[in-house]
């Protein structure tokens, strides 16, 4: 619900194994990547934060967001 949102939206979660380098990537409703947070590794045991500004959520396609990891392949 983007218009509840006053200038940012912070997203909290868990990843459900252990990630070396690796990307959290944020896809809109039609599929399209909106935003990329690279970070160096991510543990189910530490809780990951992301902030996506409501100007980025205005402009994202679709009624839902999609929030996935991509891990650096060495």
């Amino acid at each position: 619900r983007p218009m509840r949102i006053e200038k940012l939206a912070d997203i909290f979660f868990r990843v459900n194994r252990v990630f070396g380098e690796a990307s959290i990537l944020v896809f809109d409703g039609d599929g399209k990547q909106i935003a990329k947070f690279k970070r160096d590794y991510l543990v189910p045991g530490e809780m990951e934060h992301i902030v996506l500004p409501r100007k980025l959520l205005d402009t994202a396609g679709g009624d839902s967001l999609t929030v996935s990891i991509e891990e650096v392949q060495a």
